[in-house]
Formats: structure tokens, sequence, C-alpha cells
């Protein structure tokens, strides 16, 4: 009788001493998630949401998108303490954001710009999104050429920081500079990538050189990107 209650209170001391590790490594746990959760928000507050608010101003972005920018850098942050923002469209987009966030991030900054372009600006709006969410943010270094006159182009961009010179050279060897009206640089993709009938890779051929001033970011569209969603959009249309 007695080794029996002695068995069953060292029983009862083991489940308690269990039940006080369990409480203890939870304790531990809750303390540990909202030590990080501190630091992330002072992170967030103190510089990720002013380097946001500054994108938000410099790349004139809807400003009900902020709220929604935030959230989705707030919760990359949580995955990856280590991670921070500069105050470039570069910087963001390389989070590998939320598709719906990135995809309006892109809606504002170029299908405003698209329907500006004369080759562009009858298009329906279903294909310039499409459009729009096939360019990424490239940068340039200062010095580096963007487009050479007389080399395959390849890109149809447009500058988002930083100034370029644009120039092309004349049968006499004169330099010119060549301004761009619309902004948008290697339009000449357009009108390949709409012909469909023609089924070479051979790239239309720049007119002009662009050269980064400094350092450049820009959006831009792959040439074999562009021509896709084009061909797409036409067999769509002819169907």
């Amino acid at each position: 009788m007695q080794a029996t209650k002695r068995a069953a209170d060292r029983l009862e001391r083991l489940l308690q001493m269990k039940t006080d590790d369990h409480e203890t490594t939870e304790r531990l746990l809750q303390k540990m998630i909202n030590e990080k959760s501190d630091r992330v928000g002072k992170k967030m507050k103190d510089i990720i949401e002013p380097r946001i608010r500054s994108i938000i101003s410099n790349y004139s972005l809807p400003k009900e998108m902020e709220p929604l920018i935030k959230d989705a850098v707030k919760e990359k942050l949580q995955g990856n303490e280590d991670l921070t923002v500069d105050e470039n469209m570069f910087s963001l987009l390389s989070l590998n954001l939320p598709s719906n966030v990135e995809n309006k991030i892109k809606h504002s900054l170029v299908v405003d710009k698209l329907q500006k372009v004369p080759e562009l600006k009858n298009k329906d709006n279903n294909l310039l999104e499409n459009i729009s969410r096939h360019f990424k943010p490239e940068i340039y270094p200062e010095g580096s050429y963007i487009i050479l006159q007389g080399q395959p182009l390849d890109l149809l961009f447009f500058i988002t920081q930083g100034t370029v010179l644009t120039y092309a050279k004349n049968e006499a060897g004169t330099t010119q500079d060549v301004k761009q009206q619309d902004g948008l640089y290697g339009k000449e993709l357009i009108t390949w990538a709409e012909n469909i009938s023609d089924t070479s890779s051979n790239l239309p051929i720049s007119s002009i050189t662009v050269k980064a001033q400094q350092k450049v970011e820009v959006f831009a569209i792959k040439a074999a990107d562009l021509r896709a969603v084009l061909t797409m959009f036409l067999v769509c249309t002819i169907l």
C-alpha cells in the first residue's frame, strides 16, 4: 500500500514537472515572439516606413497604396529581419511582394505612360495591363550604355531615377542630341512585336544611343516578353 502511494506521488511530481517545463517553454516562446514583433515594429517605424513614404512621393504612386505596401513589406520583414528597403523601386520590388501588390505598383507606374505613347494609346486596357506586369526595374551604373545606336534593340523602357544622355550620329559622323517626347525608349520594338507573321527573331536596330549620365534606374520589358504578350492578345482577338 505504501509502495503504491509512493509510486503515485512520484508520478504526480513527474507530471507536474512536465507541466511546469511545458509552461516555461511556452512563456519563452511567447517572449521571443513579442521581442521579435517589437524589433520588426521599431525597424518599420524608424527606417522602412519613411522610405516607403519617400517612394510613394518620388514615384507619384497613389497615396492609398501606402498601407498596402507597408503591410506587404512588414510581412516580409517578419520572415527575414535583415531585409531592408532603399528609396527606389528596384529595392522594393526585389522583395518579391505579393502579386496583387506588385501588379498595382506596376499599373500605377506603367499603364499611364503606355497610354500616352502614340503606338499604344488606342490599345485595349487589358493588353496594356498585361504588358505592364512584365516590366521590371533595372539599375545601370554611371557611364554604362543602356542601348547603342546600330545594335539590336532588346528593351522597351523608361527612366524612373537618374538622367541619361540620348544621342545619335548622322551620316557625316556628327553627334546630335535626341529628345524623347514621351520618355519611352525602344518604341521600334512595338511594331516588331506586333508583326506576328514574321517568325524570325531578328530584333530591330536602335537608331540612338542611351548612356547613363549617373546611376540610373529604368523600368523595362524584354523584347521577347513584349512579343509574347502582343502575340497572345492578337491571337485571342482573331479567335
